[in-house]
């Protein structure tokens, strides 16, 4: 072979490489833009479709249940209620009732409605406050009063230990008030017979006040319960 003929075969296995790098490079080109096509449709297609998704719906709210006056005083008295009670038409247009509360003073009991039913009360009693601590070397009158105030104290402590938690668990039909809220209601009672301050507790219940206010016969203390609405 000459060296012309060998120079045009080397030209041509030359041309030829060239011609097979060109189609291996668009070949690869060509995966490529496939490849990123197709998880670019991946992609999206992860995304979950929401546009016949129902929107969420609120929750109803259940709505609370006031029992009758005569339903409430017969879960009151099955909670351990033992006060004779009088209606008293004095308190219109709630309903009024006077209270007899054995040995004790008497006192008085005004429910609060709603939807027919009972949703609170304020309840009206002697304040009696617990005594302060005797002096060292008390005199016999000294003595004689304390120990009348302090006798009186734990008789009323005692009566409203049971009594106000009855009147509560008369109307809490859903049974929302805890044992602890009821202790905190009856220290709030005390320390209002002693320092007349007007206090407060709420709760997702509603709401327990007291405040003491002066009578004809001495402080009365006026603690009101009332359920949210």
């Amino acid at each position: 072979m000459s060296a012309k003929d060998r120079k045009g075969s080397r030209d041509k296995r030359k041309n030829n490489g060239g011609a097979l790098a060109s189609t291996l490079f668009t070949a690869a080109m060509i995966c490529c833009c496939v490849l990123i096509y197709l998880l670019s449709r991946g992609g999206r297609n992860t995304a979950r479709d929401t546009s016949m998704d129902i929107p969420p719906q609120p929750t109803a709210q259940m709505e609370r249940v006031y029992p009758s006056v005569e339903v409430f005083f017969e879960r009151a008295k099955g909670y351990g209620f033992d006060a004779e009670y009088t209606e008293d038409g004095g308190y219109a247009p709630d309903k009024g009732y006077t209270l007899k509360r054995g040995g004790l003073d008497g006192g008085a009991l005004v429910l609060s409605m709603r939807n027919m039913g009972v949703c609170g009360f304020t309840l009206m009693i002697p304040a009696a406050a617990k005594p302060e601590d005797l002096p060292d070397d008390p005199t016999p009158v000294e003595l004689s009063l304390y120990e009348q105030r302090l006798g009186r104290y734990e008789e009323e402590s005692a009566w409203l230990d049971k009594n106000l938690g009855s009147l509560i668990s008369g109307i809490d039909v859903g049974s929302e008030v805890t044992y602890a809220d009821k202790a905190d209601m009856l220290a709030l009672i005390w320390q209002a017979a002693k320092d007349g301050k007007a206090k407060d507790i709420s709760g997702d219940w509603g709401k327990f006040s007291v405040s003491r206010k002066e009578g004809t016969d001495g402080n009365i203390i006026y603690a009101s319960f009332l359920l949210k609405d």
